[in-house]
């Protein structure tokens, strides 16, 4: 596991779903973005795959709310790296 490295620190970002949803369809990244519910969004969010994403949220050094602006995140990440330097 990475967090064996040393200097290692893992960071979770983590956003309200509905954030993500709004996100996703204004990016139209993918073709079928456009098209897709926020009740389709969840049930993908349901996968095992993502779960699994969300079990690193108990093993992380930092967690980042991402529900704001860019220059928010932004903030959070320089604040972080002066914390971890």
């Amino acid at each position: 596991m990475p967090k064996k490295l040393p200097g290692f620190n893992l960071v979770f970002i983590e956003a309200d779903i509905e954030k993500r949803y709004q996100r996703i369809i204004s990016r139209r990244e993918n073709v079928d973005d456009k098209n897709k519910s926020l009740e389709e969004f969840k049930k993908d969010h349901e996968r095992e795959t993502e779960l699994q994403i969300v079990d690193l949220k108990k093993v992380a050094d930092v967690i980042i709310g991402n529900n704001g602006s860019p220059e928010d995140l932004y903030k959070q990440i320089d604040e972080i790296i002066k914390k971890l330097s």
